[in-house]
């Protein structure tokens, strides 16, 4: 197979194992094709290029798919819905972190989700583990 791109342009690459299963390739491929629109969109990245791969790790196919494409493909979830939930987010957080960070105290705010609460929730915490930004 050729694959051709007009423009030399950034390019998502992924790889996957090669499943038969009907209904699991429905499950799977909703959850999935949700992580790769969020994680091209927020990027900018207009094309992905699926790889799918053996039971010993060797790709066997090669698929373009247009991040445009990706929406119509899932049946179960929408973009307006993820900028929705993003911009909610946003305005949340903003409004909940309301003093800078400062080097004497390393604060940092966790953000997590609660399945049993179905919500958000979020901490502050000064352990160095979730610390990344440099001294």
């Amino acid at each position: 197979m050729n694959i051709v791109f007009d423009q030399l342009e950034h390019l998502e690459c992924t790889m996957k194992h090669s499943f038969s299963g009907y209904f699991f390739l429905i499950a799977y491929r909703s959850r999935k094709y949700a992580k790769w629109w969020q994680q091209c969109y927020l990027a900018g990245i207009n094309h992905m290029l699926l790889g799918f791969r053996n039971d010993y790790g060797v790709v066997e196919c090669l698929q373009p798919l247009g991040v445009k494409d990706i929406e119509m493909r899932a049946k179960t979830w929408s973009a307006s819905s993820f900028i929705s939930f993003l911009d909610e987010f946003c305005s949340f957080v903003r409004r909940t972190i309301t003093k800078d960070w400062s080097h004497e105290e390393n604060d940092v705010h966790l953000f997590y989700y609660s399945p049993n609460e179905k919500k958000i929730k979020w901490r502050i915490s000064n352990e160095e583990q979730y610390q990344f930004l440099p001294d």
